[in-house]
């Protein structure tokens, strides 16, 4: 038979069981300093990742300033110009001249240098913003 006195063992049991197992998840929290804080958020921020990538993107376009065009062959049969059957073959390829493929591989650079910096200044506002948010909490 359970008395009040065996229900009040019972609860207590069950009480220190419930704080030791929900403790866990009460103290999970750990202190991060500012440094720590902004490390992970940029480690872990999608916006940053996303501008690093089409950073390497465009460092990877810049192998393709040569851009010639495909070698044209092109041939013919039968009458063209006269009254006898002629044979007409031809290959032809077109390319700029030099200065067009460095101005094309300077402007892919260039390109290229001016994503970093946006890598950059998202970087620099991401640690502005967490520094901001960081010293709000504290206060």
């Amino acid at each position: 038979m359970i008395n009040n006195r065996n229900i009040k063992k019972i609860n207590c049991f069950f009480f220190f069981f419930i704080i030791t197992l929900v403790q866990k998840w009460l103290f999970a929290q750990t202190k991060m300093s500012l440094p720590m804080a902004i490390e992970t958020s940029i480690k872990n921020n999608m916006t940053l990742k996303r501008e690093r990538l089409k950073a390497e993107y465009h460092q990877k376009m810049i192998e393709t300033y040569k851009n010639i065009p495909s070698t044209i062959i092109s041939g013919g049969f039968g009458q063209m110009n006269s009254s006898y059957i002629d044979n007409r073959f031809a290959i032809g390829q077109s390319f700029s001249l030099p200065i067009v493929y460095f101005n094309q591989k300077k402007l892919l650079t260039e390109e290229w240098k001016s994503v970093l910096l946006g890598v950059n200044i998202k970087e620099v506002e991401l640690k502005k913003m967490i520094t901001e948010l960081y010293y709000s909490l504290i206060y």
